[in-house]
């Protein structure tokens, strides 16, 4: 294998590793807000693993995954995106008063 070929296969291999690398980011991020029951405690997770608090639109959080985040009063969506795939969680606020 010559210098070129080289440096193709080592380009190949790291979009390659780097696309896995997304997946996974995007699986772990899935299957942490899977566990969480209540809006209180999503927030608490996306604030600490992301710096996210308040509603956000298409925040890239990996390449080619991005997380929107919308509350009102009663309740508390997560939508992760991943390229043409869309997973969408929604928590129950409890009220406090």
């Amino acid at each position: 294998m010559d210098i070129n070929q080289y440096s193709i296969y080592s380009a190949v291999s790291k979009n390659e590793n780097k696309n896995q690398d997304d997946l996974t980011k995007a699986s772990e991020i899935t299957a942490m807000l899977h566990k969480f029951d209540n809006a209180e405690n999503a927030k608490e997770w996306l604030k600490e693993n992301f710096r996210i608090s308040g509603d956000t639109k298409n925040l890239p959080i990996a390449y080619g995954v991005c997380i929107t985040t919308k509350s009102n009063k009663t309740s508390f969506n997560v939508i992760v995106q991943q390229k043409n795939k869309i997973k969408t969680f929604n928590y129950s606020s409890q009220n406090k008063e």
